[in-house]
């Protein structure tokens, strides 16, 4: 995750995924969210994208995301986490942790 973008408290993050499947037969059909979680593990923005990704191959998705961000400093140390979520639409999802 990388903030491509930082007006007053206005933020733009952009977020890079990369997503394997590791079927050797069947195309990987599903959605990948990513959602950014302040200090309190509130969400505060999120995105969704649909993603295919054949047998066998890799996919690297970016996303982009606008928030009104709390601006970390010495004094006013602020964290935010990156949560992410990959679906497959024919065999569940797991929550994928980042920071």
């Amino acid at each position: 995750m990388a903030t491509t973008s930082l007006a007053g408290s206005n933020a733009t993050v952009a977020i890079q995924t990369d997503i394997t499947n590791h079927s050797a037969v069947a195309t990987a059909n599903g959605s990948l969210t990513s959602t950014i979680l302040d200090a309190a593990n509130n969400p505060v923005a999120s995105v969704i994208s649909a993603v295919s990704v054949p047998p066998g191959q890799d996919l690297v998705v970016t996303q982009v995301v606008s928030f009104a961000a709390s601006l970390w400093s010495l004094q006013t140390p602020y964290l935010y986490n990156l949560a992410i979520t990959v679906s497959n639409q024919t065999a569940g999802s797991g929550p994928m942790p980042g920071r």
